[in-house]
C-alpha cells in the first residue's frame, strides 16, 4: 500500500512539474537544509513575487518531496494523518493538473542509504545547493564516507546546463567537485552557523537580486519553529534549536551562542544515530561547549561525555529541576536530537516566565 501510495504521489507531482517550465532548486547536506531552503525561498519570493514555491517544513523524503511539490502542509512529527490518505490522494490527483510557479525550492534529505539517489532519479534538480556533509544518520549508513557518497548524488544529478553551489569547508568538497558535471559551479566558504544566509546571498546574486533586497529579505524571513530561533523568554535570551542535532549543527549553535550577551548556558541533549562514534563525538561537542558556555547541562544518554555541571535522564526531569542553574540575564542554548524532546525545556521556560 505504501509503495503504491508513494508512486501515485510521484506520478502526480511529476505531471505537475513537467507541465510547467519550472526550475527545481534542491537543497541537500547534513545540516541547515531547512533553514537554507527558507532563506533562499525568502530571497527569491520577494524578488519574483508570486512565482516561487517553497516546500513545506521538512518534507524532504521520498514521500515528502512529492507532497511538497503538490503543496501539502503536513508535519508527520506533530500529526497523525493515517485516516486522511484517501482524501490526500484525491487532492493530489486534482492538484497534478494545476500549474507550478516558475521556481520550486525543495529539500532533499537523507536517512537511509541511497535516499538522495532515489530522489534525484525521480526529479534531478536544475540547481543544487549542498550545504556540507556532517555526521548525521551515520548509524544507518555505516560510515560518514557512505553518507557523503549519497549526499554527493545531489550535485551529480544536476545537468551540464544546471548550476551547483558547494561549500569549500565541506570535508568532502573535492569529491563533490569531481562528481559535478554542471558547467556552472559557485563556491562558498561558509562556517556552519552561516550556511543558510550565506547560500541565500549567493543564490540571490546568481539571480541578479540587488544586495540590499537580499539583506531585507533575510532580515524579514521567518524560519520554522525550533530552528535557530533566537527570542527573549522572560529574563533570558533563548536560542531555540530543538528540532534536531548532530555534531556539526551543535557546533553551529554553540558558535551562535558565543555571540550572544551575558552569561551563557548550553542545555544539550543526546545526539542520535551516530553509530560507533557516538561517545567520542559527544565528548568533542562537550569540549567545544566548555570553551563557549559558562554552564553546560546534559540531557539523555551519553551526555555524561559533555562533562556537564548537571545531567538529567529526560527532558521532563530537566524541565522541573533546571532553574537552579539559571540566572537573570542568561543567554541559553537549548538543543538536542528530536527524540529527546528538548522542546519541553522551552515550554518550561515559557511557563515560568508567563
Amino acid at each position: 500500500m505504501k509503495a503504491w501510495r508513494d508512486e501515485f504521489l510521484w506520478r502526480c507531482a511529476l505531471r505537475r512539474v513537467q507541465s510547467t517550465d519550472t526550475t527545481v532548486i534542491a537543497i541537500g547536506g547534513g545540516i541547515a537544509k531547512t533553514s537554507t531552503k527558507y532563506a533562499i525561498g525568502a530571497v527569491l519570493s520577494d524578488h519574483f513575487k508570486n512565482n516561487v514555491l517553497i516546500g513545506f517544513g521538512n518534507l524532504n523524503t521520498y514521500l515528502g518531496v512529492p507532497l511538497s511539490i503538490l503543496e501539502f502542509k503536513i508535519d508527520f512529527h506533530r500529526q497523525s494523518i493515517s485516516w486522511q490518505w484517501p482524501i490526500i490522494l484525491i487532492q493530489a490527483w486534482v492538484r497534478s493538473f494545476t500549474s507550478l510557479p516558475k521556481y520550486v525550492v525543495l529539500e532533499y534529505g537523507t536517512d537511509q542509504p541511497d535516499d538522495i539517489k532515489k530522489l534525484t532519479n525521480k526529479l534531478p534538480p536544475h540547481i543544487a545547493v549542498l550545504t556540507t556533509v556532517a555526521p548525521a544518520h551515520v548509524m544507518n549508513y555505516g560510515s560518514l564516507d557512505a553518507v557523503a557518497e549519497d549526499e554527493g548524488a545531489l550535485v551529480a544529478a544536476v545537468p551540464k546546463d544546471g548550476v551547483v553551489f558547494l561549500n569549500k569547508r565541506d570535508p568532502y568538497y573535492a569529491q563533490h567537485r569531481k562528481r559535478t558535471i554542471a558547467q556552472t559551479v559557485i563556491e562558498a566558504d561558509l562556517p556552519n552557523e552561516e550556511l543558510s544566509v550565506g547560500f541565500a546571498r549567493l543564490v540571490g546574486k546568481f539571480f541578479d537580486v540587488p544586495s540590499e533586497n537580499i539583506e531585507t529579505s533575510l532580515t524579514q524571513m521567518k524560519l520554522p519553529p525550533q530552528r535557530f530561533s533566537e527570542r527573549r523568554i522572560g529574563d533570558w535570551l533563548v536560542l531555540d534549536d530543538t528540532y534536531n542535532a548532530n555534531p556539526a549543527s551543535m557546533e553551529a549553535a554553540l558558535n551562535r551562542l558565543k555571540k550572544m550577551p551575558g552569561r551563557k548556558v548550553a542545555i544539550l541533549g543526546t545526539m542520535r544515530e551516530l553509530g560507533d562514534t557516538e561517545k567520542i563525538l559527544h565528548r568533542h561537542t562537550g569540549d567545544l561547549a566548555h570553551t563557549i558556555a559558562d554552564v553546560v547541562i546534559g540531557i539523555g544518554e551519553h551526555t555524561d561525555q559533555y562533562q556537564p555541571a548537571a545531567r538529567f535522564e529526560t527532558s521532563e526531569q530537566a524541565a522541573k529541576e533546571i532553574f537552579s542553574y539559571l540566572k537573570k540575564g542568561d543567554s541559553i542554548l537549548v538543543k538536542g536530537s528530536r527524540s529527546i524532546h528538548m522542546e519541553k525545556i522551552i515550554s518550561a521556560l515559557e511557563h515560568v516566565s508567563a
